[in-house]
């Protein structure tokens, strides 16, 4: 909710690059504590820069540029559900590079919960007591 008036100023990409940087830095400090984590990351084969670059590149900066797209266009609560796609993205990818089964119980859930993005983005937007026009009146006993 705190973005979505930067959007307005920034490009979804440009920002979403940015929020990965700045969001990094405090982090940084804290990293480099911890000597063997500094010697490991030194000695990373060329499979494994390439792992972070594409964990860095795909998980963060292009689904935040997708995120930060959507907010543009849709509300926060709208956007938040979205967050429920994660687990079927996770088990379509273990199948496609991984060669992981899918079973029934995956596709159950992942059908749940596509039905529940779906359901929660083309909800009516006015309820009952929503409805323009119409005031709900608070009545008083006395006595």
């Amino acid at each position: 909710m705190l973005s979505k008036p930067l959007l307005a100023r920034y490009p979804p990409g440009q920002f979403a690059g940015m929020v990965t940087i700045l969001g990094s830095l405090p982090v940084l400090p804290l990293v480099t504590l911890d000597r063997e984590l500094v010697l490991a990351v030194r000695h990373f084969s060329p499979a494994q820069w390439l792992a972070t670059l594409t964990m860095s590149v795909f998980a963060l900066v292009l689904s935040f540029t997708f995120w930060y797209r959507g907010l543009r266009y849709l509300t926060p609560t709208q956007i938040s559900v979205y967050i429920y796609l994660v687990p079927v993205f996770g088990v379509l990818g273990s199948w496609l590079f991984l060669g992981e089964p899918i079973t029934l119980y995956l596709v159950v859930g992942g059908l749940t919960i596509l039905a529940g993005v779906v359901v929660t983005n083309t909800a009516r937007s006015n309820t009952v007591d929503e409805r323009p026009g119409r005031r709900r009146r608070l009545r008083f006993r006395r006595g």
